[in-house]
């Protein structure tokens, strides 16, 4: 057990008691401490957290989490760029990713989606695609409140069985 004297620094994990604000009320072998968090990124501490703390006498200092239930937030005051030049950029989460902003942009030669179930709401949706669009399901579906307008240089169509069209006016040539 290490000792926290004015003579030795204490450098080691600490049980989180209680929070104050910007301070943690930390438990480390021999005594009760208010600890600052000097990390650089904020993690909100919570009661049964252990946290890395490095100080002594009334100095204590929290400058990491070993295991913890609080929200962990990276702040950036202005524009805030995340690179990997030589490498790739993973993301992980249980509970979904979520981003809030004003505009989304990708840019990317190659945009490769492998997804369970798409669900998109938008007010207008513009597609621009230079070459081919395909498009495959077992089977497709589709509703239009008003017109739906299909122009084409020509228009092919091919049902290995039934063509089915219903309507008041049939309009022809």
């Amino acid at each position: 057990m290490i000792k926290t004297t004015s003579e030795t620094t204490f450098l080691g994990p600490a049980q989180v008691l209680d929070t104050d604000g910007a301070r943690v009320l930390v438990a480390m072998p021999d005594q009760k401490a208010w600890a600052t968090p000097a990390m650089p990124y904020s993690y909100a501490a919570q009661p049964g957290d252990t946290l890395l703390v490095i100080g002594q006498d009334e100095l204590f200092y929290v400058i990491g989490v070993i295991a913890g239930a609080g929200r962990t937030t990276l702040h950036a005051p202005r524009d805030l760029e995340i690179a990997a030049p030589h490498g790739r950029i993973a993301m992980h989460a249980k509970d979904g990713v979520e981003v809030r902003t004003s505009t989304v942009r990708f840019i990317a030669d190659k945009w490769d989606a492998v997804l369970g179930t798409v669900r998109q709401r938008c007010k207008e949706l513009w597609t621009n695609v230079t070459g081919v669009a395909r498009f495959r399901s077992k089977r497709r579906e589709s509703r239009v409140e008003d017109t739906d307008r299909v122009r084409a240089g020509r228009i092919v169509s091919k049902a290995e069985r039934d063509v089915q069209i219903d309507g008041e006016k049939i309009h022809l040539g």
